[in-house]
């Protein structure tokens, strides 16, 4: 993907460039600059590394949920789960009522092997929409790699009834 296609398409460049200026979190500026005019993934890997040091409360301080939230999609398109959960993390600090973030974060940690976290992130969700029949059935596959096959059988019942209710009202007449 072209530095240009990286950061134009996904509509990053103005919150990239009013990450904290001025403020305590000044080394984000430098790494502003180079996401925003190169695209570059080291820079965002790096500021995913910052976020991964701070604590909730210095998260919400950073404010702009939209900013962090496209970044750690970003990060997760490209494959780079680890450096993805920072932002999630940064973004669910900020705005802890958003089911695709908690989902999303699940996707993340799963994908990174922690399977405990991945399940905490879709209850999270769950507990937001409960009719989401995608976070139920992560859901299931994550509580069955854990060996809990009853809790596993239990979560994917409720998604079939989930997708069953969406299918149902998208086509009724």
């Amino acid at each position: 993907m072209a530095a240009s296609e990286f950061t134009l398409e996904h509509g990053v460049l103005d919150d990239i460039a009013q990450i904290a200026p001025g403020s305590e979190y000044e080394p984000f500026e430098s790494l502003t600059t180079d996401m925003l005019t190169k695209g570059d993934i080291d820079a965002m890997k790096r500021a995913s590394a910052m976020l991964a040091r701070m604590t909730t409360a210095e998260l919400k301080r950073l404010g702009n949920y939209e900013l962090w939230f496209r970044l750690a999609r970003l990060m997760a398109k490209i494959g780079s789960y680890h450096d993805a959960i920072p932002f999630y993390r940064a973004s669910v600090a900020i705005k802890p009522d958003e089911a695709a973030t908690w989902y999303n974060l699940g996707l993340a940690l799963k994908a990174t092997g922690d399977v405990k976290g991945a399940i905490e992130g879709y209850r999270k969700a769950i507990a937001i929409t409960p009719d989401d029949a995608d976070a139920w059935c992560n859901l299931g596959v994550a509580l069955k790699a854990t060996g809990d096959v009853k809790g596993a059988i239990e979560a994917l019942y409720v998604a079939i009834e989930a997708l069953y209710n969406r299918v149902r009202c998208q086509y009724s007449p």
